[in-house]
């Protein structure tokens, strides 16, 4: 049997752990550092994600087969190269790799020379202020400010001013952070996931991520606030054309300059009516798709990942359970610039019992004998059925169930989804 160590502490990890648990293959199951929600079906370790060595050590002592890494920051932080130099099995991208997340301007380069459909941009450097005011002058309203780097999710600004696009830029310049200041993009946004293995790759259903903090699409970035998948207004033909356009010539971008990429490739792209643009790439599950799509997989997970990290590309089977998810982000009030935390969490003992619901815990900790939150992004509530209403319609009744001070959900989750129930006709990409 297989020993297994994910790394992480969210709602994606702590879905990762709920279906490594269904693997026949599997013994023991350790998370670090986990959270209270994944210390019920698994073991967890007191150690930070970002803490490569303490993690590596931990792998050997306990003889682990395979870590699955969950975040993005201890791939930037190297934690592949580590593994793999102490000959420890890790599904994950190199440092080099990575930096297809952990650098916006090494990933819109990358885009560039390959020659792939993206915003038009240009990139700035902290002591380029005045340049970047004068190109923000020149250009049109809105326009996305990004800053180069890791920010969980939430470090691009869709400025609805000139001097609001000055003045974010000049925040992050004058803290020394490279800016990309890039055109507008109108459309609708659909997630692209695939494991990959240098320019192999296994794919995922498509998902439908809701970034915004409001209804409405209203309001700042978030990590994401709810998912639904599959969508029901792109069919299988047209969502292969759209993994041939997006992940097909970013692999071998990638390869051209000697990245071999072995691991999860999860790219944002907008649909619009020029075609399909990508907005960025991620080097890890996305959260919270990761918890929305893996509950519509009927295979095994640890062996899906084992055959990709050795190749076997021909022997995965395709084991999509034809039903829908649909995930809602219960969040604390005041995220995602300063959530509340501290307030006790009620109810889950009851939503948990509603059939058809899963619950993965994120910001959550266990003081004083009560759950309480501990971060933005609390708890998910993933609502399984054979319609996306009906998915809907559970994730929703589950997350009215569970209570904490200053809960915060969006209600228009799958709302483009919905829209398309009645209907049978399916969107072109191009």
């Amino acid at each position: 049997m297989k020993e297994i160590l994910i790394v992480g502490s969210g709602a994606r990890e702590h879905s990762l752990v709920w279906k490594a648990r269904q693997s026949s293959s599997v013994g023991n199951i350790y998370c670090a550092p986990g959270n209270p929600g994944i210390a019920e079906i698994a073991e967890c370790i007191p150690i930070k994600a970002t803490n490569v060595e303490q993690l590596a050590k931990f792998a050997k002592q306990q003889k682990i087969d395979l870590t699955i890494v969950g975040p993005e920051d201890p791939l930037a932080f190297g934690i592949v190269d580590h593994f793999k130099s102490q000959g420890l099995r890790i599904f994950g991208p190199s440092q080099q790799a990575a930096q297809i997340e952990s650098s916006k301007i090494f990933a819109k380069n990358l885009m560039d020379e390959a020659d792939l459909p993206t915003a038009r941009y240009k990139t700035f450097k902290p002591k380029e202020q005045g340049e970047a005011e004068d190109y923000i002058e020149c250009e049109e309203i809105p326009i996305v400010v990004k800053q180069d780097g890791l920010a969980a999710g939430k470090g691009a600004v869709v400025a609805e001013s000139k001097s609001e696009a000055k003045k974010v830029a000049k925040e992050f310049l004058d803290i020394g952070i490279p800016i990309i200041i890039e055109e507008f993009l109108e459309g609708y946004e659909v997630s692209l996931i695939a494991l990959c293995n240098g320019t192999q790759y296994f794919p995922l259903i498509l998902s439908q991520d809701h970034k915004k903090a409001y209804d409405g699409d209203k309001g700042p970035n978030t990590g994401g606030l709810g998912v639904y998948a599959p969508l029901n207004f792109i069919g299988a033909e047209e969502a292969m054309k759209l993994y041939k356009i997006v992940t097909d010539p970013t692999l071998r971008a990638l390869a051209n300059k000697g990245i071999h990429f072995r691991g999860i490739l999860y790219s944002n792209v907008m649909i619009t009516k020029n075609g399909p643009k990508i907005l960025e790439h991620n080097a890890r599950f996305g959260d919270p798709e990761c918890q929305t799509i893996l509950p519509l997989y009927d295979g095994d997970l640890i062996n899906l990942i084992e055959n990709v990290l050795s190749s076997d590309f021909d022997q995965i089977p395709f084991k999509w359970n034809g039903k829908f998810g649909h995930c809602v982000v219960l969040a604390s009030r005041g995220y995602p610039s300063n959530p509340e935390t501290g307030k006790i969490i009620e109810g889950i003992e009851d939503a948990i019992k509603i059939p058809g619901v899963l619950i993965f815990q994120a910001g959550t900790k266990i003081e004083n004998g009560k759950l309480v939150t501990s971060g933005g992004r609390v708890l998910c509530t993933v609502g399984i059925g054979d319609t996306l209403q009906e998915a809907a319609k559970r994730s929703y009744y589950a997350a009215s169930k569970i209570n904490f001070d200053g809960k915060h959900i969006r209600t228009d989750i799958g709302k483009q989804g919905l829209k398309f129930c009645n209907y049978d006709s399916e969107v072109d990409i191009v």
